[in-house]
This record gives C-alpha cells, sequence and structure tokens, in this order.
C-alpha cells in the first residue's frame, strides 16, 4: 500500500509509484504449467512477499515482461486450502449443531506469536483497555502479541502503537477478573 491505497489499485488507474524495496524470501518457485504465453507457478514465500512484483521481475529476466492473472493463496500461518470447510460444509455444520467443530481456537491460530504473561496488575489494565509498556517489538517482528493470564488463559491480543511506544489491547477475551 501507499497513501492507504493497494498498489495495484493505483496502477489500475494508470498511477506509476516507486515501491519500496523489501527483503523477502522465496522458499519454493516452481513451474507448475507452462502453456504459452501463459505460465502457472507455485510460491512458497515469506510474509510481505508482492507476488504482482515477482510476476513483473520473472517477466523481465525472461525479456518479455509478464504481469499476474490470477493469484490464489493456499497457505497463510498454520491454515491451509486442505484444512478449510466449505461454504456447504459450514451450514450442514449449523444445521446439525456441530459449528462449534468448525472453528479453531485462538490459540491454534495465535501459534508462534510473541507471548506475555500477565500479571494480576497487568491482567485488569488490560481488561480496563489500559496500555502496557512492555518492550517493543524487534525490527521485523509481528507487531502484536497474545498475552496471558498467570493460569494461563488466553487474555488479550495486543497491538504496538508505534506512536505511544506501548501495546494496546485489541481484542480482550472474557474470563474470570
Amino acid at each position: 500500500k501507499v497513501g492507504g491505497k493497494r498498489l495495484y489499485e493505483l496502477a489500475r488507474a494508470g498511477v506509476e509509484v516507486e515501491r519500496q524495496t523489501r527483503h523477502v524470501t522465496i522458499k519454493k518457485l516452481e513451474l507448475e504449467v507452462f502453456n504459452p504465453p501463459t505460465l502457472q507457478i507455485f510460491v512458497e514465500c515469506s510474509k510481505g512477499t508482492y507476488i504482482r512484483s515477482l510476476a513483473f521481475d520473472i517477466g523481465g529476466v525472461l525479456g518479455t515482461g509478464a504481469y499476474l492473472q490470477d493469484l490464489t493463496r493456499t497457505r497463510h500461518g498454520p491454515f491451509s486450502v486442505e484444512g478449510a470447510i466449505t461454504l456447504e460444509g459450514l451450514q450442514a455444520a449449523f444445521q446439525e449443531n456441530t459449528w462449534h467443530e468448525a472453528f479453531y481456537p485462538p490459540e491454534y491460530i495465535l501459534q508462534g506469536w510473541r507471548t506475555h504473561t500477565a500479571t494480576p496488575e497487568e491482567e485488569l489494565a488490560i481488561r480496563q483497555g489500559k496500555t502496557l509498556p512492555l518492550p517493543a517489538p524487534a525490527e521485523g517482528d509481528r507487531e502484536m502479541l497474545a498475552a496471558y493470564t498467570e493460569g494461563g488463559e488466553l487474555l488479550a491480543v495486543l497491538y504496538w502503537d508505534r506512536e505511544r511506544g506501548v501495546w494496546q489491547p485489541k481484542k480482550v477475551f472474557p474470563g474470570g477478573g
């Protein structure tokens, strides 16, 4: 995004934008289908990878130019297309009253996140929506963390407020307190 607008929206409007260079990791890049002049590739990459830029760069290397015709995200963090439920499956789960089995618990979603165990005083502050002056995230780290009670229960998701240099509760979960 540039100025709150997505780069592809600006490109479609004919606005040329200088893109910032960012370091990303391409873990896997495979040619799946080649049907000239179209190719279909599989990319496994780090967060922040701009696939449209990758297509443009591949076209430059090939000396032909290239653009992205279609993009399907097959994985995001712990989630994959294989583990997804269809809309029909979800509707059936609601009809059968088994919908709760179709959802991941918050702890699954937050696996791999930075965590903080709140003292009782911090827990009260979080439940009141107050900020915490914890250490800032390291460069390149996720600017969100999962806070837990001393008893190990998920308390809240906090985000890093750069301007104020504090952690702000974004979602506080119900619980004892």
